[in-house]
């Protein structure tokens, strides 16, 4: 199929159209013209209304000139802009990588990108899929400031927190990544804390009304735990096999400095060995899989 290149115009397209991907995309549809839409396990099915369904990466390239990617992991961004840089015609000038995939990846990442003449955003959200779905991700952007700020008004359709937080790319992965280790390492000690709890015969409810006017108050208790696990539905949107592999992307950058790792090590095990026994479970359900060691 012949192809033909954009030019003199922002427009803009969305690769990977998965659990976070497809919500963010069909948002940032209805603040630009027109929004091409690409992923390779199938767009038709996934794409937004109104969207332009791309056949290949090398369509949606031609097509735009800012891509946003949301992929599974760093090998998948690695394979895409590799793609990118040795397309002969090309109509994309900037990347947006929302993606989690660790300050290794984004380096190399941004040395294709670079020698393609493309610029890079590294720019990976926290917020889960309900926070996808209703617009309200918070972004951690890093790379060069002055694209950052012409694209900022498009990034406000998909989050209701926007951080810029440096030059350097990488640095956009290295908050998301503590913020993510902080997040595994609170739901596997409210995991404990509850179960202990719930052996001492307090009232779930009356528990974390307490918790949170107090200083045990976290992410977990005052979100995760009332909303998904005392309810029993774990339904976060988000898998265990994400947050081991969050956690285990945190450990590695963190071992290449100087800074302290002890509690890492042990979380890192956790939440291997959940998702290993239960691969892909809601990330919540880390509680009853607490529990089971309790047991045992």
């Amino acid at each position: 199929m012949s192809i033909q290149i954009q030019e003199n115009l922002e427009t803009f397209g969305f690769v990977g159209l998965g659990s976070m991907g497809g919500p963010m995309a069909t948002n940032l549809s209805k603040s630009v013209d027109k929004l091409s839409v690409f992923d390779l396990a199938g767009t038709k099915e996934r794409a937004p209304e109104n969207a332009l369904c791309c056949e290949s990466l090398e369509e949606i390239a031609a097509f735009c000139n800012t891509l946003f990617l949301s992929l599974p992991d760093g090998s998948d961004v690695i394979q895409t802009v590799l793609e990118l840089s040795n397309m002969k015609q090309t109509s994309c000038n900037t990347v947006i990588d929302t993606s989690t995939i660790g300050i290794d990846a984004v380096n190399q990442v941004q040395q294709v990108l670079d020698n393609s003449g493309i610029t890079y955003l590294d720019c990976p959200v926290s917020g889960g899929q309900s926070g996808a779905k209703a617009g309200t991700l918070t972004f951690m952007v890093s790379g060069p400031e002055n694209r950052f700020r012409e694209l900022e008004n498009i990034l406000k359709s998909m989050s209701s927190n926007i951080f810029y937080l440096g030059e350097k790319c990488g640095q956009g992965q290295a908050m998301k990544l503590l913020n993510n280790f902080l997040s595994g390492t609170a739901m596997l000690a409210t995991s404990e804390a509850y179960a202990f709890g719930i052996n001492q015969g307090l009232d779930p409810e009356q528990m974390f009304k307490v918790l949170n006017v107090s200083t045990g108050v976290n992410s977990a208790t005052l979100d995760k735990f009332p909303k998904q696990v005392a309810s029993q539905q774990y339904a976060a949107g988000f898998s265990n096999t994400m947050m081991s592999k969050d956690v285990t992307l945190f450990r590695e950058s963190v071992k290449k400095t100087k800074t302290l790792t002890t509690l890492g090590e042990m979380v890192q095990d956790f939440w291997e060995s959940f998702s290993r026994e239960e691969p892909d479970s809601d990330f919540t359900k880390i509680f009853p899989f607490v529990e089971k060691q309790n047991l045992k």
